[in-house]
């Protein structure tokens, strides 16, 4: 009786070690060839993309090119976009965001709350596409290890991510994402199920680094980057 006991309680735990790490939406992003992010999700540039619709309409594009994860967001109507990651080994979440202008924040997290561990500073605010425009980005991306077209670049409902791997993610090749599109009257989402701070909070809004947010990482997509 003891020995089944024991084995009880060794099996609980072995199945709450694995819920801890197990997501329904796993995807294998394959390697592909680079992008330039101008906002315009160009077929052929996107052809060797993996590709998942979003809740409540849209789509959502990611491969990498062995130095960067690549996703493209195309919303149902004009709006901007934001992606969350974080890795394996980590407790920190970064919030890449891209309305009108662009910034990341990164959430910490303390006690099962995530805070922010600093403010918005909004950069990349220009309108249209120019190649100064262009050599913005490129510095941009320099300087900050990642960067996206803002909602007034080229098409108002297509967004371009370009986020460096490795230890700024946690991991040199498995992460977790959480993607949202957001329109005047409705967010577009993915993994199609989520409910945690990601979709509920006032992040996708602009200007808001609200404290106390609960993520649940177990809603996310686990990512793997193709060799």
């Amino acid at each position: 009786m003891r020995h089944r006991s024991v084995y009880a309680l060794l099996l609980t735990v072995m199945l709450t070690l694995g819920c801890s790490v197990q997501t329904e939406a796993q995807i294998s992003v394959p390697k592909g060839s680079a992008i330039a992010v101008d906002g315009k999700i160009d077929a052929d540039e996107w052809k060797d993309a993996a590709n998942r619709d979003l809740a409540g309409g849209g789509k959502m594009f990611l491969k990498h090119d062995g130095n960067a994860l690549l996703v493209g967001v195309q919303g149902k109507a004009k709006g901007w976009a934001q992606i969350y990651v974080t890795g394996e080994g980590t407790q920190d979440i970064i919030v890449h965001h891209a309305p009108a202008a662009i910034d990341r924040l990164t959430y910490r997290n303390s006690n099962g709350l995530w805070q922010p561990a600093g403010v918005w500073k909004w950069e990349m605010r220009d309108r249209g596409f120019t190649p100064e425009i262009a050599s913005k980005l490129s510095e941009y991306w320099k300087a900050h290890r990642w960067v996206a077209n803002n909602s007034n670049m080229n098409s108002r409902n297509e967004v371009e991510f370009m986020i460096k791997t490795g230890p700024d993610i946690g991991s040199l090749d498995t992460f977790y994402i959480a993607v949202e599109y957001v329109t005047d009257d409705s967010n577009q989402f993915f993994p199609a199920n989520l409910s945690d701070a990601t979709v509920k909070s006032r992040l996708a809004q602009g200007g808001f680094a609200d404290p106390d947010l609960r993520f649940d990482i177990k809603q996310w997509a686990k990512i793997t980057l193709k060799k």
